[in-house]
């Protein structure tokens, strides 16, 4: 489910689920924080999606093996990132803060969570609010207003040509997500791949590697 929600969070589409393996160190563990990331320039529609478990990893590359047993190996674009979830409390949701929130719909602007996650600053993926396939809606972007509400919290959440007001249970789990240092990415991390598409044959260089935290 966590991956079928990110791919939806990301680019509006349906994912893949995967199992666990090993996983990566909490935010406490890790001792340097890198810079916001370089926007990718292609169209969501061009990305190459990998979910699946990593199998080798150089400085230059990673291999991934997706559920089905197909093994993809990419290269990495200059200035790719390494972002890594970890349950936050929704308390630690503010104002400015760039979410994804898959949602069920309450009305044409409005919309109960059903899955949030809090991007790190200088990531704004998928901007906008589209239909998903199950019903649902998925919303990317900014929140402009948030308040506590009996049974959990209420905000606006901003995003080009318009916004969208989301209700978010205090029995949904919120992922929060860091920028993490490209040393930690290991052989078993189940991870989400989003890499640019090669041009004359060339293969695929990912420019987004996301783990997902433990539970």
């Amino acid at each position: 489910m966590r991956f079928a929600l990110l791919a939806a969070a990301i680019l509006s589409t349906a994912a893949c689920t995967q199992t666990q393996a090993t996983q990566p160190a909490t935010p406490s563990q890790t001792a340097a924080q890198p810079t916001a990331p370089t926007q990718p320039t292609t169209p969501p529609s061009s990305w190459v999606r990998l979910p699946g478990t990593v199998t080798a990893v150089s400085a230059t590359q990673l291999t991934v093996r997706a559920a089905n047993g197909t093994s993809t190996t990419v290269g990495f674009s200059p200035g790719w990132q390494l972002v890594v979830g970890h349950p936050i409390s929704a308390s630690d949701i503010h104002v400015g803060d760039f979410v994804a929130t898959a949602n069920a719909n309450v009305d044409d602007h409005s919309g109960r969570s059903v899955e949030l996650r809090v991007f790190p600053p200088g990531i704004h993926l998928g901007e906008g609010s589209r239909p998903m396939a199950d019903g649902n809606t998925m919303t990317n972007g900014t929140v402009g207003e948030v308040t506590d509400v009996s049974g959990g919290r209420q905000m606006v959440v901003r995003f080009p040509g318009g916004q969208r007001n989301i209700t978010l249970p205090s029995t949904i789990a919120v992922v929060g997500q860091r920028l993490a240092d490209h040393s930690e990415l290991a052989v078993g991390w189940n991870v989400f791949v989003l890499a640019n598409p090669g041009e004359n044959g060339s293969p695929p260089a990912a420019f987004y590697v996301y783990a997902p935290p433990a539970h």
